[in-house]
This record gives structure tokens, C-alpha cells and sequence, in this order.
């Protein structure tokens, strides 16, 4: 019995190593040890998220506004309708952003169906990353303590799971 179990782990083994596994050049090549890790960065690479639902990053419109100061921002909903969640649109470079405000569906009549929501009002610098979070590329989140790094860890997680449900996802942390 112990040489049958020694030889299914061996064959399940042997399995895994010669399964094809799609991993994308750029992360092979980072993995070892060759190229820029620069060019890992989400603006580098050719197939960038062009609309994120950022969910309940932001804690309302104004909170919105102040992490993108200075971009042209467009918003086709009526002033009482710019509510969360936020969708956001990132067009082209220089061509300002598009927030599409939606309402989500009704998760049910009792309290605790009603999903636990963000409350960090995160940084201009801490949405930067959330963002390169959502797309597609090597995304290192590093700080001193208390500088909300697993805050946006978390969120990051939460925007990829409510941005690309049936997708896998790889997230470390240390």
C-alpha cells in the first residue's frame, strides 16, 4: 500500500512538470533574472485595462475627484446619480478619464446579505496602485509601516475578483 501511494505521487508529479503551463514571456524572463523588471509595469504592456470597476474603492464622488486632480474628467450621469460604485474608463493617453456611475443589484432583504464595504479613503498614490493592480503585468506594493499597504492589497484583490470573476489570479504577500 505505501509503494502505491509513493507511486501515485510520483506519477501526479510528473503530471504537473510536463503539463503546459502559458506563462507570459515578459514574467518568465523577470522570474529569471533577465530584462528591465520596468517593463513589466501595466503602462507597458500592450493589452491594458480599459475600463475598471474600481467598486468601493472610492467612498464617494468628491473622493473620486481628489485622486485624479488635474485630468479632464467626463460623467455623462446627473449630479444626484454620481454616487458609488464607480466605473472608471481610461482612454487613451491625454484623453482624461470617463466615470460611469452604476447601482449594484439588490443583495437581498436582510442585513447580512448586504457585503462589507471599503472605508480607507485611499491616496492618489494608493489608487495608482490599485489601479496597476487591475491590470495586467507585475505589480509590487512597497512601503514602510503603516502606509496602507495591505489595505490595497485587499483592495486590489477585491476590484480583481469583481473585474475578471472567471479569471485566475496570483497574488503574494510578505
Amino acid at each position: 500500500k505505501q509503494w502505491y501511494q509513493r507511486r501515485v505521487a510520483i506519477t501526479a508529479g510528473r503530471d504537473m512538470i510536463n503539463t503546459e503551463c502559458v506563462v507570459p514571456a515578459w514574467l518568465h524572463d523577470i522570474f529569471l533574472g533577465y530584462g528591465d523588471p520596468g517593463e513589466a509595469h501595466y503602462s507597458k504592456m500592450p493589452n491594458k485595462t480599459e475600463t475598471i470597476d474600481f467598486n468601493d474603492t472610492f467612498l464617494d464622488a468628491e473622493h473620486l475627484l481628489e485622486n485624479f486632480l488635474g485630468m479632464e474628467i467626463k460623467c455623462d450621469a446627473p449630479p444626484e446619480k454620481q454616487v458609488k460604485p464607480f466605473k472608471i474608463r481610461f482612454p487613451e493617453k491625454g484623453a482624461g478619464l470617463e466615470v460611469i456611475p452604476y447601482t449594484l443589484p439588490n443583495p437581498g432583504p436582510y442585513p447580512y446579505n448586504k457585503p462589507k464595504e471599503n472605508s480607507v479613503r485611499f491616496t492618489p498614490t494608493q489608487i495608482e496602485a490599485i489601479k496597476a493592480g487591475c491590470n495586467p503585468g507585475l505589480t509590487m506594493v512597497v512601503g514602510p509601516p503603516g502606509t496602507g499597504k495591505t489595505d490595497v492589497a485587499v483592495q486590489v484583490i477585491n476590484n480583481i475578483y469583481h473585474n475578471f470573476p472567471n479569471q485566475r489570479a496570483l497574488t503574494d504577500t510578505f
